[in-house]
């Protein structure tokens, strides 16, 4: 695993299957390739797999995963999944009350892509080196917890249409784009996530009703630390921000701007920051302090 820090303890899987070439369960006397594959480290199978039942990876895996069924699980086990930047990750369409837990994933177009999958649950995954971490796209009831998203080229974590979806323990660091975006999703529920030195906004909401949000941080991001865009109702608190509108001068200086932003389409939210930058408010009916 590349990062070891943020992840919560995670429960032990009940029934798993060990994953072989294109998703079919091995025996466990079965050899398993065992050579590095471009940018998969060894262990690594090189497969596209297809898969119906609770599967545990049992070896790194050079390929993309597609989940068909409702209810099942996919536990990394530790180990990760490469590509090549043109195909997705783990691709969950049109199923539900899937999870996916404990893996790496890197080098995609869009790392997991969760489209119209409502009750997805991902947990303590590890996203890198793709266009988009983690999408999760017309999924209501959805849960994204322990995540840590870097070196994205577009968006670390992204949650578009998507109702009632709870976000936490999320770090998104290091993106191309921003952080994390929460968009045309109402009554999202936000805790400890954390929007760090990305080149965009860290934490961006746009059209939403009724988000609550706790403890969210943005620091030495390219853009606003956060940032709502036609967002009502919204509600948080216990939040701190510093240093966002980052600009270098020079390698060793730099300046920092504003740290907020409510646009002018943005009413009745109420913001509790610490932040020691200009917070700019254009929205009506908005209480900040």
């Amino acid at each position: 695993m590349k990062n070891t820090l943020r992840h919560l303890p995670l429960p032990a899987m009940k029934t798993s299957l060990a994953v072989g070439i294109f998703g079919l369960a091995l025996s466990s006397a079965m050899p398993v390739m065992s050579a590095a594959i471009g940018d998969c480290p060894s262990p690594c199978v090189a497969a596209n797999m297809s898969i119906t039942k609770n599967t545990t990876l049992t070896s790194n895996i050079s390929g993309s995963i597609t989940i068909l069924g409702n209810g099942v699980t996919l536990n990394g086990n530790g180990f990760g999944l490469y590509g090549n930047s043109s195909s997705d990750g783990v691709s969950v369409i049109y199923v539900a009350n899937v999870t996916i837990e404990n893996i790496d994933i890197e080098g995609f177009d869009i790392g997991i892509n969760a489209y119209h999958s409502d009750g997805i649950h991902l947990d303590h995954i590890d996203v890198y080196d793709s266009s988009i971490g983690i999408l999760v796209d017309s999924s209501d009831h959805s849960v994204v917890e322990s995540i840590y998203a870097s070196g994205n080229s577009s968006i670390g974590v992204a949650i578009w249409g998507s109702d009632d979806a709870t976000i936490e323990y999320v770090t998104a660091r290091g993106n191309d784009g921003m952080g994390v975006e929460v968009y045309l999703s109402h009554n999202a529920y936000l805790n400890r996530v954390y929007g760090y030195n990305n080149d965009d906004e860290g934490i961006a909401f746009q059209y939403n009703q009724n988000l609550n949000a706790n403890r969210l941080l943005a620091r030495d991001n390219g853009s606003y630390g956060i940032a709502l865009y036609s967002v009502d109702g919204a509600t948080i608190t216990s939040s701190a921000l510093q240093c966002n509108e980052k600009s270098w001068s020079s390698p060793r200086s730099y300046s920092c701007g504003n740290d907020l932003l409510v646009d002018n389409t943005s009413d009745g939210n109420t913001i509790d920051i610490n932040s020691g930058a200009i917070v700019v408010n254009n929205g009506s009916g908005n209480t900040i302090y």
